[in-house]
């Protein structure tokens, strides 16, 4: 999964709860008002993005933060999920150029999983009506395919025993996430899913720190940790995009190991060291 399955799963979520807090505090819906928790979430700040590009009218966010609101419900735009989405269309930019040029080469199995991810996504939130949500699943779909095939061409992987395995674990753990449902279960599913999936990644890493590429994995951290800071509450739906900051600086951390352990034995012992 990436960072936008991350939005798709917060915005499943949010769809029904929404519905019947609009109800609840529809007298309250007024621009310039204090939006309720539930709608400073992801979930519900990317259904109304499109809508709140237009800018009609701003006010004060609670997080002290300048957004733009909706005539219709006041919901502040924020911009931290506007980041998240750039960065994670930017990102396989990098991708592509590193493929292209015969230095990173990503694991297919990996690749996989991230697709079958973004059906499952897709499927959570193709019977929503949140246009939004739809329209986000579409872009994982469209973006996950995109490196899939990308991967089948100049990746790697898929033969050995562990790649198998971790790709049969790997399915298995989405078949959950799907079945399970929404909350901590089914987020503690999607994470396994991944994080099993992305284990070919890391043992290529280790032994081929030049076959990923650093800037693809750097950009796709930041998007993560602007991610986090577009939730910015206890919520369950925060696990996703802390995992995906960590997996994305573990992997830079595994092309970068080599030199930083370099640099540490220069700085702790520099006559040990040839010149």
């Amino acid at each position: 999964m990436t960072i936008v399955a991350c939005i798709n799963h917060s915005v499943k979520n949010d769809d029904a709860l929404l519905r019947m807090q609009r109800a609840k505090h529809k007298s309250s819906h007024l621009i310039g008002e204090e939006n309720t928790p539930l709608e400073r979430g992801i979930g519900h700040t990317v259904s109304k993005i499109l809508i709140s590009q237009v800018g009609l009218g701003t006010y004060t966010w609670p997080y002290g933060l300048p957004a733009n609101a909706d005539i219709l419900h006041g919901i502040p735009m924020n911009y931290w999920i506007l980041g998240t989405l750039i960065l994670s269309l930017l990102s396989p930019i990098s991708y592509t150029k590193s493929m292209l040029a015969g230095k990173a080469k990503p694991h297919k199995v990996t690749r996989l999983i991230v697709w079958l991810a973004s059906i499952a996504g897709g499927l959570g939130v193709i019977h929503s009506s949140n246009t939004a949500g739809i329209i986000f699943a579409a872009i994982f779909f469209a973006r996950a395919s995109y490196l899939l095939v990308m991967s089948l061409i100049y990746g790697t992987g898929g033969a050995s025993r562990l790649d198998k395995s971790c790709l049969l674990i790997g399915i298995l753990a989405l078949v959950a996430y799907v079945i399970t449902g929404n909350g901590l279960l089914a987020i503690s599913f999607g994470i396994l899913s991944d994080l099993i999936g992305y284990i070919p990644t890391f043992a290529k890493t280790w032994h081929q720190p030049k076959s990923e590429d650093p800037l693809f994995f750097g950009i796709e951290s930041l998007a993560s940790l602007l991610a986090i800071f577009a939730i910015w509450e206890l919520r369950v739906d925060i696990l996703f995009p802390i995992y995906f900051f960590v997996c994305g600086t573990f992997v830079v951390f595994l092309i970068y190991r080599k030199q930083l352990a370099h640099k540490l034995k220069v700085s702790s012992y520099p006559e040990d060291v040839p010149q």
